[in-house]
């Protein structure tokens, strides 16, 4: 065979691989089903456009398409999963969200520029995330409104952090990150509580730093611990839920069963790399599951609720993912315990507490979630309304025959003995009847008004009755709809008046209730 007809047989065979490269995809993406989601890239695919039915559609037509067609042409998640692949095994994440560390660990976060995703762990660890000192306040305020409200009922408040992996794990971060301050956010908040409030905190992180030495206590390619870090941590809150239940509760570490698994994690999940080899501790129980009702999935956004026949307390839980690993303990050691995934809130707190009559509160949150400031307008509402129950001094209670109103207010009685109040111009108040105060003493009120739309108003307290003269006010939300409103008055001296002023008004508000009671 000459050498010219081998070289013509080797271009044939050139010729139909190229043509098998380009048409191969192309066919494969014709018969394939479309896909809305890429799992492999973790984002929405372009969608096949409408074919133009106006004149002006053509020019956005081939655009779109191409789009699509990018997005769809066959074999593109082989190619994009072993992209994936070869960047990981040189070391450069295939994630923003990734930072590959030594031994195989993986980290969340990025210390590229202006990173603020996932609420910036590695920025953590630098401790460039931090608290001011306002925040600080704020944050013993919050503490102490929960923690004053829970012992009013009898019930005990737990505040939980669990560390990021970058704070246990720190020396399997690049050698190129570096820490800007010496004290991290979590450093300033549990010093914080600690030195301004008696709320008990539990900071976990010396305990895992000494659990390590020992045993791997997070998982490399997820950013949560795995059961031999979730043991150490539940016995360190347990022994502090001991201290307050001396005899009904009792903190025990429980043995190991050390599996290996094939995983992605949470981390290797963001790269699209699904065959990272892991360790999977599983923890050993003298309790089994048949001993447990449960209501709900603990990974579910939706309540979770155990009960065990061996538990003597209750317990309500605000948590995060973090939790996860904890419920099985806890669900054994307690008798009826609920997980609620999200920060505590009012709402949801006077409803399980109603629901599961708790003897403890826990609140856990993430270390990557600091520095976070609660929202406490509901939280005092909710503390003022606990001294507006236990008060038994009532000072003013629907006496609508004591209301008045200036001039942009017109004032109507309903046949549910309801007060309308009914807007009519930029400056509306209404106003009490001078009423026996004693200056020296604090007053909560109560007022149970609904409006038409979002708005809020404001309770002035003084000693005349002139408008723009007051001793003290307190503003108030008003949602659409109807409000439960609970004010406290508590710096002296008070006056004799209250008058009560509109902002953002709605049209009209019906004030089915309003009560000043003296407090106890």
């Amino acid at each position: 065979m000459t050498n010219s007809i081998l070289w013509k047989i080797q271009n044939i065979i050139i010729t139909l691989l190229f043509l098998l490269a380009v048409f191969i995809p192309f066919v494969l993406g014709f018969i394939s089903r479309d896909l809305a989601i890429s799992q492999t890239e973790k984002r929405s695919l372009a969608q096949l456009p409408a074919f133009p039915s106006k004149v002006d559609d053509f020019k956005e037509y081939p655009s779109l398409f191409d789009s699509y067609y990018s997005d769809h042409f066959g074999l593109r998640n082989v190619f994009v999963a072993s992209y994936k692949k070869l960047k990981y095994q040189l070391g450069d994440s295939p994630s923003t969200h990734v930072t590959i560390g030594k031994d195989g660990w993986l980290f969340l976060g990025s210390i590229r520029k202006n990173y603020s995703h996932h609420k910036d762990p590695i920025g953590d660890y630098r401790n460039i995330n931090l608290y001011s000192q306002d925040e600080l306040k704020q944050m013993v305020v919050y503490m102490k409104t929960i923690k004053h409200f829970l012992s009013g009922q009898g019930i005990e408040y737990l505040f939980v952090i669990a560390p990021n992996k970058h704070t246990i794990y720190f020396d399997k971060l690049p050698n190129y990150m570096v820490k800007d301050n010496e004290f991290s956010a979590t450093d300033q908040l549990v010093n914080y509580l600690r030195e301004h409030t008696d709320v008990t905190v539990v900071d976990l992180r010396e305990s895992l730093l000494k659990a390590k030495s020992e045993h791997q206590i997070y998982y490399k390619s997820d950013t949560h611990w795995n059961h031999f870090g979730a043991n150490v941590a539940q016995y360190e809150i347990m022994k502090e839920i001991e201290l307050m239940f001396p005899d009904k509760i009792h903190a025990e570490s429980q043995n190991m069963v050390i599996k290996q698994r094939i995983t992605s994690g949470d981390l290797g999940s963001f790269m699209g790399i699904y065959d990272l080899k892991d360790i999977h501790p599983e923890p050993v129980f003298n309790i089994d599951d048949n001993s447990l009702r449960v209501s709900g999935q603990i990974y579910d956004r939706l309540p979770c609720i155990y009960q065990s026949k061996t538990g003597q307390l209750k317990a309500l839980v605000f948590r995060d993912s973090f939790f996860n690993y904890l419920v099985p303990y806890f669900a054994r050691k307690f008798e009826y315990s609920v997980y609620l995934l999200g920060k505590l809130n009012a709402e949801q707190l006077i409803k399980y507490i109603e629901l599961a009559k708790p003897d403890i509160v826990i609140e856990e949150w993430v270390e990557r979630a600091l520095p976070h400031v609660s929202y406490l307008g509901e939280l005092y509402s909710l503390n003022n309304r606990m001294i507006f129950e236990h008060s038994n001094t009532t000072l003013f209670s629907n006496e609508w025959n004591k209301v008045s109103a200036n001039k942009y207010v017109d004032i109507g009685i309903g046949k549910q003995n309801d007060l309308f109040l009914k807007i009519k111009g930029k400056y509306p108040i209404a106003m009490l009847e001078p009423l026996d105060v004693v200056s020296t003493q604090k007053y909560v009120v109560k007022i149970t008004v609904e409006s038409g739309s979002n708005s809020k108003i404001v309770l002035y307290n003084a000693d005349v009755p002139t408008p723009g003269v007051y001793n003290c006010f307190q503003r108030a939300v008003v949602r659409k709809g109807a409000n439960d409103i609970y004010l406290l008055f508590d710096k002296e001296p008070l006056g004799r008046y209250f008058r009560l002023a509109f902002m953002n008004a709605a049209e009209t508000f019906r004030v089915s209730s309003l009560e000043i009671k003296q407090v106890n």
